[in-house]
Order: C-alpha cells, then sequence, then structure tokens
C-alpha cells in the first residue's frame, strides 16, 4: 500500500496550489491583518456584495498565480495594497 513519493506528487498538477479562476481566497490586508477576507474569481461580473470579483479585475490579476503564504501588490484606486494569502479553496 505504500506509494513511492514521487508518484504522489504526480497526482496534483503543479498549480494545484497556486491562485486559478474559479478559486475562493481568503487573504488579509497588511493594512487590516486582523480582518480576513474571501474573494471567489470568476469570469461572470464583478460583485462585491457577495465576494465576487471578475478575472480582469486589478486584484484578480494581482493574486492569479500566488500561493498560500504569498503577498501580492496590488494598485487600488486610492492606494497600493498589499495583499497575503492565507487560504486557496478550489471547486468541488
Amino acid at each position: 500500500d505504500d506509494v513511492p513519493l514521487e508518484e504522489e506528487q504526480e497526482v496534483q498538477s503543479p498549480d494545484a496550489k497556486k491562485v486559478e479562476v474559479g478559486n475562493t481566497l481568503i487573504y488579509i490586508d497588511e493594512d487590516e491583518p486582523d480582518v480576513e477576507k474571501q474573494v471567489l474569481i470568476t469570469l461572470g461580473r464583478s460583485n462585491p456584495d457577495s465576494g465576487e470579483v471578475n478575472v480582469n479585475t486589478p486584484i484578480a490579476q494581482a493574486l492569479l498565480g500566488a500561493s498560500v503564504g504569498e503577498t501580492v501588490e496590488v494598485s487600488l484606486p486610492n492606494r497600493k495594497a498589499r495583499l497575503r494569502i492565507i487560504e486557496i479553496r478550489k471547486p468541488n
């Protein structure tokens, strides 16, 4: 029953731990480190009230391809924000 380690690693794609369209992210803004925020990156319209952002928005572009623990910088209308990814939830 013991599976060699290299075989286990091949099962996951190299992008399995990176942010992709359709993922829900938990992140913090380093200016508000006590507040966790959640966002779903979607191909549809952005809907800030439900936490959905279109893939073409600056925040989604900054987060795509990032990994848990990584900090990305994004230009918002009134400032530059540094966002640290806490968790990536893949769709089922």
